[in-house]
């Protein structure tokens, strides 16, 4: 770069702005303990003794090299004929076996019933029938049986079950069922390691794991302590030095792998819910129920008191049909964010995706429908009950959830995973409330019925039934259920069958708000959101950066640069992003970085109801739900109006934070004025619009009514038709895979003015910048740079694979993006006013020549 010649090296942008990462955050260790100063090794130095074995644990919370990990390693001891009862995890577990052999049962929900014994037996009969010369060669091709007692278990279907040896690798998914089963003479030894820093895992970084069956009580955290002082004290002195090793001795060593002894007593899951309620699930005596939750005395590994038998497949058999199942080709099925659907109806019967008749209906969208929200990771549901039925007990495996009612009543129950029952209200309109991954929960209709939608954390949901066809108790072998809960055969089968032709909803047996001809300012957020539509009608500009002007409603019009008063422009002078007309029953996906505004064209008052996923991967910075505003802003008036509204409901602390966090200005409100009319290359006083308008607040009153192009409904929905799974448009590369960055910019040489500017509005940078110097732009601040007389030159480092920047002017803008009445009503300038903020640097992207008549 020429040092005579001035370069304006004019970047304002929104740096990593956009489109949302297709997997969760990275793996981060806790900051707190990963300031790791030295390594050792460790012996088991807590123990929970049970009947039929043992676990061992190698770390405790004063552990810190295993916190900055998040992985936990423990041992699991099995005697002979002994059972480890189900349980899952909301993380991936692996399984190492040091010794011994077995069985274990890994029950994934909505898998088949694969085995079933009763054809088993049959087709083994055959075979000795009509092919006796042949018979030893055909039982070796045939299933065969373990052990030789127990149950009939011909009448018995359940998911596959997996014989293991010493040396072997179990992988455990998170959310899975699973029990192991010491069929042999020989002790079981098995390594465990628990990934909770796991993406699948939205629980805190805990070891918790949730029992199906048993339980632990006080004598075994009594054992447990035990151990701990014969063991414990030697392997505390290797921790972390003189400081950490008083630190240890002061606790003693009292706190559990799980947590403090309260945390560690705890019962299986279906202790926390209602007697009478889990027999109506399960359409079962409530004897039979109380057995599934009075055993937490039994412990979590108890002894088997006959050999179970189960029907495994025969390696060679199992190995043919894992060669034959892989490599299945891609369905080709792409779609690029330019052309991606926004909006998707929950109202639509005929897409139920549960249906039934005297019990109700589920509607979900997630990213086979919508797929959008396979980049946004989000889905939603819409459900409908009937009155007094039920919805079955179940947890969600891969997702937290928001739950906000429409309609109706019902009594709700959630259960968290210590057996605990954490919400047991009864819920009517209006109310919302949270269900948490892996937290078991359940709804009963009232009198009126019971309407829904629920907002969920992943862009594909899945859940886990507790009762119902689907079940988890289907996927189980009848043995594992009756020495689980130690009921009859005839007592286990009614608990797996008695709710065989229904699955989650079961029939009885025994929010923001805008007026009339209002505007929602532009803005956008590091995180993404969706937007429930429960009233009314009206139109959703989404920009996405990068995206082109595919609206161009007429040829544009020279406008009076002196006008005086504003009038009503003429739409078909203006280009700009497609819009999108909303009604009662949307559901609007708004990718994180996305700028957008909403208007109310009718009559009647427009109600959403919003959920932000600030814990999403797409979001780099804190967890508060920090949004931007392109225009408008929060004055300590409407700050005002919220504490009134606290102080009505008893609450001391905005959901936002403290005041100071409420009040903020728009983006623009940060720069300097004469900066930034160079960079729009238009009048000082024009920008200033952009700038001196959070007194208006973020929602406005239109004084004339806007006016849009928007598609025919029967025109896009043929668009949408013929553009399904066609040949990509080639914006993969700047969009598809674009991702969310944090900066870090190093100057090479030369120098320049730069200005950064937080989401508040507040300019947080603004120095002269030389040679040597380095300095910081977060993800989602904007940031801009004047060269000075030397030019500027550097070098900045990212923290993305393929960032995407979002400019605030020039030809690629969110200004191109928006219609000219926005523009024009969002910051109160007139139509030419609004063209020149526009059109002005038409030719130019990025990188702005110094060149200005202003």
């Amino acid at each position: 770069m020429a040092a005579t010649k001035l370069i304006l090296g004019f970047f304002l942008c929104l740096l990593g702005t956009t489109v949302l990462a297709t997997t969760r955050a990275p793996r981060l260790g806790s900051p707190e303990f990963c300031n790791l100063q030295q390594l050792y090794t460790s012996q088991p130095n807590q123990r929970l003794e049970f009947e039929g074995g043992s676990i061992e644990h190698y770390w405790n919370f004063n552990d810190e090299q295993y916190q900055c990990l998040g992985t936990y390693p423990s041992r699991m001891t099995l005697q002979p004929n002994s059972l480890f009862l189900p349980s899952f995890q909301s993380y991936p577990r692996l399984l190492f076996i040091e010794q011994g052999e077995g069985i274990v049962g890994i029950q994934l929900p909505g898998c088949a019933e694969t085995f079933d014994t009763g054809v088993q037996q049959q087709h083994m009969q055959q075979q000795q029938q009509h092919q006796q010369q042949q018979q030893q060669q055909q039982q070796q091709q045939q299933p065969r049986r373990m052990g030789e007692r127990g149950m009939d278990s011909s009448a018995d279907s359940h998911q596959k079950v997996h014989r293991f040896r010493e040396g072997d690798i179990i992988a455990i998914p998170a959310g899975a069922v699973y029990w192991t089963y010491n069929d042999r003479n020989q002790e079981v030894v098995a390594i465990i390691v628990d990934d909770v820093n796991n993406p699948a895992n939205q629980l805190d970084f805990q070891a918790k794991t949730s029992f199906l069956a048993g339980g632990i009580s006080s004598e075994h955290i009594q054992g447990q302590q035990q151990f701990q002082g014969q063991q414990g004290r030697q392997g505390q002195q290797q921790i972390h030095g003189q400081q950490s090793r008083q630190q240890g001795r002061q606790q003693g060593r009292r706190r559990s792998p799980f947590g403090g002894q309260e945390e560690l007593t705890r019962d299986n899951v279906y202790a926390g819910f209602d007697t009478e309620l889990l027999a109506e699930a399960f359409n079962c005596d409530p004897q039979i129920m109380r057995a599934l939750q009075e055993s937490r005395n039994r412990g979590v590994i108890v002894q088997v008191q006959q050999q179970m038998e189960f029907v495994t497949p025969e390696e060679e058999q199992q190995q043919m049909h894992q060669r034959r199942s892989r490599g299945g080709p891609s369905n080709g099925v792409e779609e690029t964010i330019c052309s991606a659907k926004l909006v998707f109806n929950l109202d639509n019967q005929r897409e139920a995706d549960v249906f039934n008749r005297q019990a109700g209906k589920l509607n979900m969208v997630n990213e086979h429908k919508l797929p959008i929200l396979s980049l946004m990771d989000l889905s939603a549901e819409k459900g409908h009950l009937q009155p007094n039925a039920l919805f079955s007990p179940h947890w969600t495996v891969n997702s937290h959830t928001v739950v906000y009612v429409l309609n109706g009543d019902a009594q709700i129950q959630v259960v968290s995973n210590n057996g605990e029952a954490v919400l047991n209200e009864q819920v009517s309109r209006g109310d919302i409330f949270p269900v948490p991954q892996f937290f078991a929960a359940t709804a009963r209709a009232g009198q009126n019925g019971f309407e829904w939608v629920a907002f969920k954390t992943n862009r594909a949901p899945l859940k886990s039934p507790l009762a119902g066809y689907t079940s988890v108790f289907r996927a189980m072998p009848l043995e594992v259920i009756t020495n689980s809960y130690q009921v009859s055969p005839n007592q286990a089968q009614s608990l797996k069958l008695n709710r065989e032709t229904e699955s989650l909803l079961f029939s009885p047996q025994r929010q923001m708000t805008l007026q009339h001809n209002s505007l929602f300012l532009p803005s956008f957020q590091p995180f993404p959101r969706l937007l429930f539509i429960e009233q009314g009608e009206g139109l959703v500009g989404i920009q996405l950066p990068g995206c082109a002007e595919t609206f161009d409603t007429g040829v544009q019009q020279i406008w009076h640069q002196h006008e005086q008063q504003p009038r009503r422009m003429d739409p078909s002078a203006d280009s700009h992003q497609k819009v999108h007309r909303f009604r009662q029953g949307d559901i609007i996906a708004i990718p994180a970085g996305a700028v957008y505004w909403t208007y109310n064209d009718r009559n009647q008052q427009v109600v959403a109801v919003i959920v932000d996923d600030v814990n999403n991967p797409a979001n780099q910075l804190d967890l508060q739900a920090k949004i931007s505003f392109l225009a408008g802003g929060i004055s300590r008036k409407h700050i005002q109006g919220l504490q009134n509204i606290q102080r009505q409901q008893g609450r001391k602390r905005s959901p936002f934070g403290g005041q100071e966090e409420v009040a903020k200005g728009n983006v623009y409100s940060g720069f300097d004025t004469e900066l930034l009319a160079e960079a729009f290359n238009c009048e000082p006083y024009i920008v200033r619009a952009l700038q001196e308008s959070s007194n208006r607040g973020v929602i406005v009153q239109v004084q004339q009514q806007m006016e849009f192009v928007t598609p025919d409904e029967g025109q896009e929905q043929m668009r949408q038709r013929r553009s399904r799974g066609g040949p990509s448009n080639g914006v993969e590369e700047t969009i598809c895979s674009a991702k969310l960055v944090h900066t870090v910019v190093y100057v090479l040489s030369g120098d320049a003015q730069v200005q950064v500017v937080s989401n508040n509005g507040e300019a947080v940078l603004n120095e002269q910048v030389s040679r040597g110097d380095i300095f910081p732009v977060p993800q989602f601040f904007a940031t801009t740079a004047r060269a000075g007389q030397n030019g500027l030159e550097w070098v900045a480092f990212k923290t993305n694979r393929a960032p995407l920047k979002s400019p605030l002017a020039g030809y690629t803008s969110v200004f191109r993006a928006m219609p000219l009445e926005v523009i024009s009503y969002s910051y109160q300038v007139s139509p030419s006013q609004a063209q020149s903020l526009k059109l002005n640097r038409e030719t130019e992207s990025i990188l702005f020549s110094p060149q200005s008549q202003y």
